[in-house]
Parts: C-alpha cells; sequence; structure tokens
C-alpha cells in the first residue's frame, strides 16, 4: 500500500523531463518493483536553491535528484534498476549517516541517491 504523501511524490516525479532524468519510466519501473523501497522524493539535493519554487508556475518540475529510503530487501536489484535511469551518480549513504537524515537512532537503514546533470 502506498500513502496518500508518497502517491504525490510520485506525481510529481512522473513530471520530469530533464535531460535523461525520464520521471514516467521512474515511477513505472519503482512501482514495478515496489518491495525493493520505502519511500521516494524528489528535489534538488545537491544545490542550495529555489530553481523548482522558480518554475513551478510554469508547470515545470525543475528537478535533479531522487533520494530513495531502501527497504533493504534487495539492494542490489534496486541499484540495478536505478542505472536503467542512466543517472550521472549514484550514491548509498553510509548506514549511520542515512539513520542521522532520517532521524533515527537505528544503524541499519540505507538511502540511495540519485543525481543527473
Amino acid at each position: 500500500m502506498t500513502s496518500l504523501i508518497q502517491e504525490l511524490h510520485l506525481e510529481l516525479i512522473k513530471q520530469i523531463r530533464r535531460n535523461r532524468m525520464d520521471g514516467q519510466q521512474i515511477v513505472k519501473d519503482l512501482l514495478d518493483h515496489r518491495s525493493l523501497w520505502t519511500s521516494v522524493i524528489s528535489g534538488r539535493f545537491y544545490h542550495q536553491d529555489l530553481v523548482h519554487l522558480r518554475d513551478l508556475d510554469t508547470n515545470v518540475w525543475n528537478v535533479d535528484s531522487l533520494a530513495i529510503y531502501s527497504s533493504q530487501r534487495n539492494n542490489r536489484k534496486l541499484e540495478e534498476m536505478v542505472d536503467t535511469w542512466r543517472p550521472d551518480s549514484i550514491d548509498w549513504i553510509e548506514v549511520e549517516d542515512a539513520s542521522d537524515l532520517l532521524g533515527l537512532s537505528a544503524e541499519k537503514e540505507q538511502l540511495l541517491f540519485i543525481w543527473w546533470d
């Protein structure tokens, strides 16, 4: 089951058409492999700007990154799927850093950051 908030974020991701970043394909793959992830969000995680805010009025979701909170069921398969999207960078966040970013004390959390130039 996907939460309403996650569904809204998936709809935003579907709107992405930037360089090789194809939001429609990304969402299709994510939903086809739902067991591999807990949640996903798009943004501009490698920038400190509000370009995506600037472009909302023109109906453009101008982001270049995804963060995927892994279900940890099969991280290798998750990364293989992500690789088919042809991103410029795929980075696993270290377990301790991922737990800190998620505000959790657990030492097993896995985050995957994906970026397109």
